[in-house]
């Protein structure tokens, strides 16, 4: 299906109801998802940032460190303590 509109068109739509564009959008759900995992499970950080983006891995940690102030590294040691115990 089709909104028949211009692709400039729904990206200000998008923009006006989220408040970002449809870039920022996406980063900020893949980096929910991906500290989500850190904290959740054990996988290693590399299968983590292959399976919630479409960067190398220097580049989703450094997007990370961006997002949420920590390497991936940090968080999950920093946020995951309070999952074992």
């Amino acid at each position: 299906v089709y909104a028949r509109m211009s692709r400039a068109s729904l990206a200000s739509l998008f923009s006006e109801k989220y408040k970002r564009g449809v870039h920022s959008f996406i980063i900020e759900k893949r980096m929910a998802k991906a500290a989500e995992r850190l904290i959740e499970t054990d996988d290693l950080v590399s299968n983590i940032a292959m399976q919630t983006s479409d960067m190398t891995f220097a580049a989703f940690s450094a997007a990370f460190k961006k997002f949420h102030g920590f390497t991936p590294f940090e968080y999950r040691n920093t946020f995951s303590q309070n999952r074992k115990k």
